[in-house]
């Protein structure tokens, strides 16, 4: 049986490969971003339709200006469900102008997520 002289060397690079992406990405600084998250369609707790969007800010290294790193049931505007069927409206509508103009300058980016609610129909289903 003849062997592959380079077959040993293929083996321990797919295992080495993955423990270097790593090490470069525990090297990597995290930068700073602010952005605002808007989804008012979060019907329970896993808030599905912005998770990739975390997932990108966590993998990229990305933290609020204040250094804190992101969390996806807490960083957003919309609609903050609890466990037990209640919720909490997390929006614009109580801001003033100037609030507005404020909370405009301090975002560099803003990712909207599915606005159109949650249905009454879906809601009661759920809870």
């Amino acid at each position: 049986m003849k062997k592959h002289p380079y077959l040993f060397s293929f083996i321990v690079l797919l295992i080495v490969i993955p423990f270097i992406a790593r090490y470069q990405w525990n090297k990597r600084s995290e930068r700073f971003l602010n952005i605002l998250v808007v989804d008012k369609t979060v019907l329970d707790g896993n808030r599905q339709e912005h998770i990739p969007l975390f997932w990108i800010i966590e993998h990229d290294k990305y933290v609020k200006g204040n250094g804190l790193q992101y969390k996806p049931d807490k960083d957003y505007f919309g609609l903050l469900p609890d466990e037990k069927g209640n919720f909490e409206v997390n929006d614009f509508s109580d801001f003033s102008d100037s609030a507005l103009n404020i909370l405009a300058n301090k975002f560099d980016v803003a990712y909207y997520t599915d606005m159109y609610g949650v249905y009454a129909g879906e809601w009661y289903e759920r809870y």
